[in-house]
């Protein structure tokens, strides 16, 4: 066995031959002395057969560090000082050996989550980049994920993600740290930032909306996309539509389509041309944020960098750029809300009729403040029923303190924990008919978002200075949209549920014409 594992490694590049030869590994306890010879052998044998997969890992990952194996693994009846707790485990599959089951993940995150769920309840198990792993849903799993005490998020993120993030950015901070950062960051979306963005909003809608009808036929989900980043630069980074912004747009698309890609990172695949598009994204948020420090604006940027001078809070120029980067993210992915916001409203004309008839009472003169959008029940009502049905992210990502117990399950202390969003608030929640469109349900007749504190979490369960998402321009565009125009789908009905990501990921190239009324 031996020789066989040595000539695995003779084709490998010299990472991976340093793992086989265990150069790269860290030193391994020595064989118990009263092991007998057989035994030793066999040990020996078992721990060969680690470097030879870690040896593959390493090379299909692009790493000079492969996974450190030590000798808790390849003993049989040694249990790992982490696993403090004799509950049993969370039914689900471990998969392959060291693979386990990021293939199935990595090609549909979202599917992978809901079939698994829809399996084995509201919790599972899996093994997913090398990491064990439990999954959760509903609103009461939301109560555990947001008990510091249980989970927290440094070192959580799976490695390959914190990479395309560019490091600590604030869905990686915990305590202190995550507390004095959020504040600087909420700064860009306190009140009288958003009183100032709205103005901006509602040009950069309004332009949109009136240049599609011209275009005829158009990939929507691409316009939606120039929308999304658009409004999100322009508010928070002060940046002007061009080539710069177009440029931008196009590597945050790359980035954001490595984030369920394997981390494979060679030439040619889409980890790397993610990994380069952050590189180009973070030179130029790094270049905002020393201009902003030289000449301050109305934007977002310039609103965080002012209120870590105020309070004497420290905000380096990589960090400032890393928290841009986070903010833009979040603002560039929602994109599949503002897709779902058309189709819905055009599939469902009486909640159309009944929301142009809010906004024609409220506002007949079409301008947009901050108090009258607050004004407007029935259009917070259709913007939430969109939030809960659209997937934006498959899960949030945690990792577990010390062992958490949900349904009668134990997860150990370690392990990475994360909570499906989309799932919570559909198969997993409490709502009534819960796949049907039907913003009714947060009227305050119904109420069916008060059935639990955390039965409406789309953007994160817990206070705004947790680790909560601040709102989007969900609002604005349904006002927009639900006023003056309608989306035809030129290539005939979709056969598949709206609320699978509308599904953006397979409706890319959708085509359609947007049309006055």
């Amino acid at each position: 066995m031996t020789n066989t594992l040595m000539r695995i490694g003779r084709g490998l590049p010299p990472s991976g031959q340093e793992a086989l030869r265990g150069e790269s590994l860290p030193r391994i306890a020595p064989v118990d002395p009263q092991m007998t010879q057989m035994d030793a052998n066999e040990s020996q044998l078992r721990r060969l057969g680690l470097r030879a997969l870690s040896a593959n890992i390493c090379v299909i990952c692009g790493s000079k560090h492969p996974p450190a194996f030590d000798q808790r693994i390849v003993t049989k009846h040694r249990r790992s000082p982490l696993s403090t707790t004799e509950g049993p485990r969370p039914a689900g599959n471990d998969g392959l050996p060291l693979l386990g089951e990021t293939l199935a993940f990595a090609k549909n995150p979202f599917r992978f989550i809901e079939e698994r769920l829809g399996r084995h309840g509201r919790i599972f198990r899996s093994n997913v980049l090398g990491r064990k792993t439990a999954v959760i849903a509903g609103p009461e799993a939301a109560g555990k994920f947001i008990d510091t005490d249980l989970v927290k998020r440094e070192g959580a993120m799976p490695p390959h993600v914190q990479e395309l993030f560019g490091g600590r950015s604030l869905p990686a901070l915990d305590g202190e740290v995550h507390s004095v950062r959020k504040r600087l960051v909420n700064q860009a979306f306190n009140r009288a930032a958003i009183t100032a963005y709205l103005p901006i909003v509602q040009q950069t809608v309004e332009q949109s909306f009136r240049a599609w009808p011209a275009a005829g036929e158009m990939r929507w989900l691409d316009e939606l996309k120039s929308l999304a980043i658009e409004v999100i630069c322009s508010t928070v980074m002060g940046m002007q539509p061009g080539d710069e912004m177009d440029r931008l747009r196009e590597d945050y698309g790359t980035l954001t389509n490595g984030f369920a890609s394997l981390p494979i990172n060679v030439p040619g695949t889409r980890y790397r041309k993610a990994l380069q598009a952050r590189d180009r994204i973070l030179d130029v948020l790094r270049r905002l944020v020393r201009e902003r420090r030289q000449t301050p604006t109305d934007d977002g940027l310039s609103r965080m960098l002012g209120a870590a001078v105020t309070s004497n809070a420290a905000l380096s120029d990589d960090d400032a750029a890393l928290e841009l980067h986070h903010i833009v993210i979040a603002g560039f992915i929602v994109f599949a809300e503002l897709g779902s916001i058309v189709q819905q409203l055009t599939a469902h004309p009486d909640v159309r009729a009944k929301l142009t008839a809010e906004i024609e009472a409220i506002a007949p003169s079409g301008l947009l403040t901050l108090e009258t959008l607050m004004a407007m029940p029935y259009l917070l009502q259709v913007v939430n029923e969109v939030k809960r049905l659209t997937p934006i992210v498959p899960a949030v990502f945690g990792k577990t303190n010390k062992p958490l117990e949900f349904d009668g399950v134990s997860v150990p202390a370690g392990w990475m924990v994360m909570w499906a969003v989309t799932p919570s608030h559909v198969a997993q929640s409490g709502y009534t008919n819960p796949t049907a469109f039907d913003p009714d349900r947060f009227s305050p007749e119904r109420a069916e978002d008060k059935r639990h504190e955390h039965a409406f979490a789309p953007q994160g369960a817990g206070p705004a200075t947790g680790h909560v998402v601040p709102a989007s321009i969900s609002r604005p565009t349904s006002w927009r949209s639900s006023r003056s125009f309608y989306f035809v789908d030129t290539r005939g009905p979709s056969r598949r549920k709206t609320s699978r990501w509308i599904t953006a990921r397979r409706r890319r190239n959708r085509r359609m014409v947007c049309a006055r009324r």
